[in-house]
């Protein structure tokens, strides 16, 4: 469970592990796991129901690499049944996090690369170990209707500029291009990449032997600390009009989005990965260009690629 601290990510992982799962809690500080899963343990009274994983920043290659090393341990001996990638963030500045050539703005390094990497170690490194006699693995992406919004010419544009800053060898700049998106279009232009890798993935992996499939939980509008950076005033404002329309969830409801993703049964899906929106878990199709864009499908394959680790990802 990835993003975990707060918001949807820690009720889903408290609501798995009232249902009997053992939640391998994420968080990028180990510190924040730490209570998490003493939260949990306290909550269901079974200290076998959480463990704190160390803390991953999905912006960077290697934590990603040991913790999908870590999830197909033997040592651990899980049967490893969902991940489930709650991390999100929305910045409100232009900040390049990442080193070298893995350098890439915020929203795209978190919402859609680092967690697209993290999800192909983790079954690369299943795979690997020969898990196949486990059972079906479940691979659940939040999602944001927000990517609906996205036009092709937009993404064009948001692509670019993230392969751009993956070539420049400033990563600490702090001052947003005047060309730049607003933090509400570069979010969506993330959650629509990480919606098309999904998509990839489940296509990739569902018909081999390891029993993988994928689902994008799109949950609405759901008051968490995404919006963490804006102004105080801006936020106060976001949520009291959202309340008022009755469009913004809490983060239990949104939770619920999570859960049915984690449970739509296999044979419902086929060779195309699923969408559920909402607390009740409604099927629908995302954007058309999420799933009917052939080379703008590649293109975000490519950027979100990562090679193993040297000696393939045993070697961690």
């Amino acid at each position: 469970m990835t993003g975990a601290s707060s918001g949807i990510g820690r009720a889903t992982a408290r609501a798995l592990a009232s249902r009997g799962f053992h939640v391998l809690v994420s968080c990028r500080r180990a510190s924040d796991a730490r209570a998490v899963a003493a939260e949990i343990v306290a909550l269901v009274g079974d200290d076998a129901r959480a463990t704190a994983m160390p803390g991953m920043d999905l912006a960077e290659l290697k934590e990603i690499n040991a913790t999908a090393e870590a999830c197909a341990s033997e040592k651990l001996n899980l049967n490893l049944r969902v991940v489930a990638c709650c991390a999100g963030v929305m910045a409100c500045e232009h900040r390049v996090v990442g080193r070298g050539k893995d350098a890439r703005e915020t929203d795209a390094a978190v919402n859609a690369i680092g967690t697209s990497r993290l999800i192909s170690a983790i079954l690369h490194s299943r795979s690997e170990k020969r898990y196949h006699h486990r059972e079906h693995l479940r691979v659940v992406c939040v999602g944001s209707f927000t990517h609906r919004a996205v036009t092709r010419e937009e993404f064009v544009e948001w692509l670019d500029r993230t392969d751009a800053t993956s070539s420049s060898t400033a990563t600490t700049s702090t001052t947003r291009p005047p060309t730049a998106f607003t933090p509400a279009g570069a979010y969506a232009c993330s959650k629509l990449a990480a919606t098309m890798r999904a998509f990839v993935t489940h296509a990739s992996w569902s018909p081999s032997a390891c029993s993988v499939s994928v689902v994008v939980a799109d949950p609405g509008l759901v008051d968490t600390r995404i919006n963490r950076e804006w102004p105080p005033s801006l936020r106060r404002f976001y949520v009291f009009v959202a309340r008022l329309l009755g469009l913004l969830s809490s983060p239990s409801q949104g939770a619920d989005a999570v859960l049915h993703a984690c449970f739509v049964p296999p044979s419902a899906l086929g060779d195309v990965a699923g969408y559920v929106y909402g607390a009740n878990g409604a099927r629908v199709r995302p954007s058309t260009l999420a799933t009917d864009d052939a080379k703008l499908r590649d293109r975000v394959c490519a950027m979100t690629f990562a090679p193993p680790p040297s000696g393939g990802y045993a070697a961690w």
